[in-house]
This record gives C-alpha cells, sequence and structure tokens, in this order.
C-alpha cells in the first residue's frame, strides 16, 4: 500500500526491518550534531508502532521524519509486522483528526466543555469532514469564559450534555491520531469528560502544533494559534469557536510540514500518547 505526504510517496512493505528501521534512525539522530535531538527523536521513532484497540499502527509521520534524518528519498519502506506479534498497517493524513474545544475555564479537573469540533482530513491534506455540537456544562458559563468565545448560558439550554454525544465523539476518534493546538489542554478536557460518563478514556496518539511551531519557528517570540496561522498563511476567524479553530489548527498542519519538508535540521514534532 502507499500514499501521499508532503508532496512525496511513501509505500508499505511487508519486507522492510522495523527494528532496524528504527534503529538507523537512532544512529543518525546520535551522530555529531543531531544529540541535542537524540530525546525528541526518540520519542517520535517510538510511536512507530503504537496501539489503539489492540492494533498496531505506523503512522505518516515516521516516513516524513525518515526523509529528513536518512535522505530525501521519494520511497519509504516500513515494515507490516509488529515485533510484538501485531499488525502494521500504512496510515496517513486521512487518520488525522484535528480537535478544539472551548471550556467553562481553564482547569479540566472543574471546568467543562461547552463546544467540541472535530475536523477530518483527506489523504491529501484537504478538509475531508467536520462535526461539532454545543455541550450542556450543567452549570453556569463564567463572564469571563463567554467574553472569550461567545458563549452564552442561553445557547445551551437545548444542547445535549456530553454523556449524549460521547458515543458519537468515540466512534469519530477511533484509531485516529489526534491534532491540537495546545494538545494537552483540549485532549484534558475531552478525558475529563469521558472519565465523568464512567467510560474509558481513549489512548489516542497525538501531534501537537504548538510544538511543532516552537521547533520549526523557535526565534519567533509568540507561537499562539492566531500567530502561527498568520506565518503559515491559514486564515483563522476572530470568533474563538471550536468549529473555526479546529478547521484552521488542521491547515496549520499542513501547511507547517510542507514548508518544512526541507528543514534542514530534522523533523520532530511533538507526538504524544495521550490517556
Amino acid at each position: 500500500m502507499s500514499g501521499k505526504f508532503g508532496g512525496r510517496k511513501y509505500q508499505a512493505s511487508k519486507s522492510g526491518a522495523t527494528v532496524a528501521y528504527r534503529a538507523a534512525l537512532r544512529r543518525k539522530l546520535n551522530q555529531t550534531g543531531w544529540r541535542q535531538r537524540a530525546a525528541v527523536g526518540a520519542a517520535v521513532l517510538d510511536s512507530v508502532e503504537f496501539r489503539v484497540g489492540g492494533l498496531a499502527k505506523v503512522e505518516f509521520l515516521i516516513g516524513f521524519l525518515a526523509r529528513r534524518l536518512l535522505g530525501d528519498q521519494d520511497q519509504v519502506d516500513f515494515n507490516d509486522a509488529d515485533p510484538q506479534g501485531g499488525q502494521i498497517s500504512p496510515t496517513g493524513l486521512e487518520d488525522v483528526v484535528a480537535i478544539d474545544v472551548e471550556t467553562t475555564g481553564l482547569d479540566s479537573r472543574r471546568d467543562r466543555i461547552v463546544e467540541l469540533a472535530l475536523v477530518g482530513l483527506t489523504g491529501e491534506g484537504d478538509l475531508a469532514w467536520q462535526w461539532e455540537s454545543l455541550i450542556n456544562p450543567e452549570r453556569p458559563v463564567p463572564l469571563s469564559a463567554t467574553q472569550i468565545h461567545g458563549i452564552r448560558d442561553s445557547d445551551l439550554v437545548n444542547a445535549p450534555v456530553f454523556s449524549e454525544v460521547s458515543g458519537a465523539v468515540e466512534a469519530l476518534l477511533a484509531e485516529k491520531v489526534l491534532l491540537a493546538h495546545n494538545l494537552r489542554f483540549d485532549a484534558g478536557f475531552l478525558h475529563a469528560e469521558f472519565r465523568r460518563c464512567g467510560l474509558a478514556v481513549p489512548t489516542n496518539r497525538g501531534i501537537d502544533t504548538l510544538q511543532m511551531s516552537r521547533q520549526f519557528d523557535a526565534n519567533e517570540r509568540s507561537h499562539k494559534l492566531a500567530d502561527a496561522c498568520r506565518r503559515y498563511g491559514v486564515y483563522l476567524s476572530g470568533g474563538h469557536r471550536a468549529k473555526q479553530d479546529a478547521m484552521a489548527v488542521a491547515q496549520l498542519f499542513v501547511a507547517m510540514c510542507e514548508r518544512n519538508e526541507d528543514h534542514s535540521s530534522g523533523f520532530s514534532p511533538g507526538t504524544y500518547r495521550i490517556g
């Protein structure tokens, strides 16, 4: 199987050697001039195999990382046999879902989600689908929060509580890679809502465009979403609503990857296990 990312192709191969492949990348990271990136790069390499619902997959990001470290190759081969006995299949941009939440405050332990949006991508990096919903937080929305996102108590009277949309959210996120700007914030609130419902917390992998911005544009003073979008020519409405922000994050991610495809110091965006 093969796919495209950043204008280049990657190909899955049954004959590759995943362990040796990762070892080669690690050796490159530890060569002179790469030592300072070894810790970050190793974390990304560890995401070659990750499990969601017992299924091991290979992230398309590893192919991108490999091209940056091992040379500008048109084809990158993966092994579809997991050393732990599972089965690996290639993933692409269509496996990425951008997420954004609007909330009653900043503390996921006591504050609640008032709006949630998910945006999917096509394999070519275009917007494929979107899902959004207001969420009744079952408590008043503080004025300080309303001043940020504009959502009032009156907007949420007929909105579903999180438990009523949890099934749809879980299905849309199944076996996906979450994408957000400041991922820990959005994922933290999402997981807190699942816990309140007595449901299992999703264990998706995640990509943080905030961390990517800090790496790619280290000389910039601000890495806020609005400033990152401005640098990469991505439109972001001024409304600070979940759908608009999630769409902007998805487009920002694609734009950052495309512009930095020839990034000379390697590609190692923040990739974390969530949950």
